[in-house]
């Protein structure tokens, strides 16, 4: 028996290991509510695993004396149920293992469209197209304009012009 939490953002498995541990060893999964003990429930089924139909607040106190141990699905969630009132901080001695995000948006760093770095008004402009440095430029053009009531007015033009070196093999 190891006492530990299962931590993360949001999407990142929690749950899924949850799901996981209570079918190798018929744990009962306590959750909020009847929602999300159907929603756990089917993901397990949706996984291929069997575990027993996971428990709620409605159920307790719990007074079966086969249920020795629970794993608990969105702790803050049940704690607020149980005292009727937000939880602000917790502690715990357990410990903590954290999960990495599973989102693609939180694992990799967001790369803009289009970058224009302008040290001073008579500088060459750095450009950056989806992350990538644009090199040897002739012209750069920005354009923007509000929208106005006809959708094909404003929006954002821009223009790169640039020159790729060939290297030639022949010489």
């Amino acid at each position: 028996m190891t006492d530990k939490i299962i931590g993360g953002k949001r999407c990142c498995g929690k749950t899924t290991e949850l799901i996981k541990k209570a079918s190798a060893e018929h744990l009962y999964i306590l959750c909020p509510n009847k929602g999300m003990a159907k929603i756990i429930f089917n993901q397990a089924k949706d996984m291929g695993l069997d575990i027993p139909f996971p428990i709620t607040i409605e159920d307790l106190p719990l007074h079966n004396p086969h249920i020795k141990e629970v794993l608990i699905d969105e702790v803050e969630m049940v704690l607020q149920q149980l005292i009727g009132i937000r939880v602000a901080e917790m502690s715990t001695s357990y410990h903590l293992e954290e999960l990495p995000s599973l989102r693609r948006e939180d694992t990799q760093e967001r790369s803009s469209l289009l970058t224009i770095e302008l040290e001073d008004e008579s500088s060459v402009p750095k450009v950056f197209y989806q992350g990538e440095e644009v090199t040897n430029k002739v012209r750069v053009s920005f354009n923007w304009d509000t929208r106005e009531e006809s959708p094909l007015s404003g929006g954002t033009r821009y223009n790169i012009e640039h020159f790729v070196k060939c290297i030639d093999n022949d010489e």
